[in-house]
């Protein structure tokens, strides 16, 4: 994954460009994608029926998008990274396609649709790469690109949390101890003061890895000082100590 361009990596590589991969009526939506496609090292989607992007979607049986990418649901769990297809609607005649940034939240005026900001070509009346907002109303198909997939595994001590392999963990509790092994025998981290170092209620954590040991489950994280660090989310009954953000 080190070697895999992020969303935002692609976003200032692009941002007020105009990026045409095919010789053909300039920077369409089409060629952003198609360029994404070649840094990520995956082979070119054509538009074989139409000519237009919804073919992207309409024929993701035959033209060999899923094997890099997924096809995942219109929700609030779209993310960062996701190739998003509308077919033909008033906010893009003739279809399109544009990467997620973000979810700015619930379209007011259509029920079950958001408003979202998208990095794309050919809009907002430019054929350069612009971020803008647009609402889900008319999508096809969201893909997501497999390297942007969380790992995510239901946690046997927790039962009901299922936590992603790295993500963001916010404590609801106080006075969580910090160790240096994801066991109750790793040595609790000290200040220069020999004060224990814990994480108390609302703070919050980036980790990179979770384990599971002596009935506990622990997630790792780098410490700014260097090294690895480890702290327990959950106690031996399965009370979740709080949140994956």
């Amino acid at each position: 994954m080190s070697n895999i361009m992020t969303p935002h990596e692609f976003y200032l590589k692009t941002i007020g460009k105009a990026i045409d991969r095919d010789g053909y009526y300039g920077a369409q939506c089409w060629d952003l994608f198609d360029y994404f496609n070649g840094l990520m090292g995956y082979p070119r989607i054509n538009c074989t029926t139409t000519g237009y992007v919804k073919d992207i979607a309409n024929n993701m049986n035959s033209n060999g998008i899923l094997k890099n990418y997924d096809s995942v649901a219109k929700d609030e769990h779209m993310q960062d990274g996701d190739w998003i297809v509308w077919g033909e609607v008033p906010q893009s005649p003739y279809s399109h396609i544009a990467m997620i940034r973000k979810i700015d939240g619930k379209d007011s005026l259509r029920s079950g649709e958001y408003i979202v900001t998208v990095l794309g070509q050919n809009q907002a009346g430019t054929q350069k790469a612009t971020q803008i907002q647009m609402s889900t109303y008319g999508v096809l198909r969201i893909f997501r690109p497999k390297a942007y997939v969380k790992e995510v595994t239901q946690v046997k001590d927790l039962g009901y949390l299922t936590i992603p392999k790295s993500g963001t963990f916010q404590f609801s509790v106080d006075s969580v101890r910090i160790r240096t092994k994801p066991s109750t025998q790793g040595v609790v981290v000290k200040n220069a003061k020999n004060e224990e170092l814990c994480y108390g209620s609302g703070m919050k954590v980036n980790y990179v890895n979770y384990h599971h040991a002596d009935g506990y489950t622990w997630i790792e994280y780098n410490r700014s000082v260097g090294g690895k660090a480890y702290v327990a989310i959950c106690d031996k009954n399965g009370n979740s100590w709080g949140k994956v953000l």
